[in-house]
């Protein structure tokens, strides 16, 4: 999904950071904003590794969540043939996180062929120049810094209620595949009740950090093309609302 701002030169990828191979029914139009993008902006350095924020210091997992959370746990670890060691060091978002992506693997829904990675990839190829407007930990901060129930629920539902977890990445990549806004907005606004304070800080208060330098690239007519998270451009707190609040519209040209 891919929106030209205002009849600029600029453009939003609403990305999806994993997906199956061959099935991003976008890839034609995202192929040819890249050809003519100057400037290519990320949410983050890909290639960057975050082990200062994912791991523990002076805790354990165990230590972390309750006796019968960390058995399923590590039952769905092995399961998944996640490294042993790594278990016991991860936080509890983290751990969650690498269950969600093990989970999809077993799909072929892997990171390698996300509308971001292929992209980035690509532009490495192509020697084009690539930023990004946050580093990683600023990025998996919001998970960091959330509630511990909220960080508990999440590492809850992806051991205990895998099935669902799933249902609703497919129902994502369905919805993103086929230009659905209504049907991603109601799962951002799903997911915001849920876990309001993690996802508020991941959409709210990171789109208002980014906003600015999304103005003046429009403003200056940059040959911009941002790879953003499809989730950033939707519902209340999206930045295509506060673009809109400062005159600049957003056109879907791929629905």
């Amino acid at each position: 999904m891919i929106w030209q701002l205002g009849s600029s030169q600029t453009f939003i990828a609403g990305s999806i950071h994993a997906l199956q191979e061959n099935r991003n029914s976008h890839q034609r139009i995202i192929n040819e904003i890249y050809k003519n993008a100057k400037h290519l902006v990320f949410e983050t350095d890909l290639d960057s590794k975050p082990d200062s924020i994912i791991y523990y210091k002076n805790s354990n997992l165990s230590q972390e969540v309750s006796k019968t959370l960390f058995k399923d746990v590590k039952r769905e670890w092995h399961k998944n043939e996640l490294p042993p060691k790594e278990l016991e060091k991860s936080k509890i978002w983290w751990a969650a996180l690498k269950l969600n992506t093990a989970n999809g693997a077993k799909k072929g829904i892997i990171p390698t062929y996300g509308v971001d990675r292929i992209i980035w990839d690509q532009a490495q190829k192509d020697n084009k120049t690539v930023a990004w407007l946050e580093t990683t930990e600023a990025g998996l901060g919001c998970f960091n810094s959330s509630p511990i129930d909220e960080q508990i629920k999440l590492l809850s539902k992806a051991t205990r209620n895998r099935k669902d977890e799933m249902k609703q990445l497919i129902s994502i990549l369905e919805s993103w595949n086929s230009s659905d806004i209504q049907s991603l907005a109601s799962i951002v606004e799903k997911d915001l009740a849920a876990y309001p304070k993690t996802f508020h800080c991941l959409l709210a208060e990171r789109n208002n950090l980014w906003i600015e330098e999304i103005i003046e690239a429009v403003t200056t007519n940059s040959a911009t093309l941002f790879v953003l998270g499809v989730f950033h451009c939707l519902g209340k707190y999206s930045l295509l609302e506060l673009l809109n609040e400062n005159g600049i519209t957003a056109e879907l040209i791929n629905g």
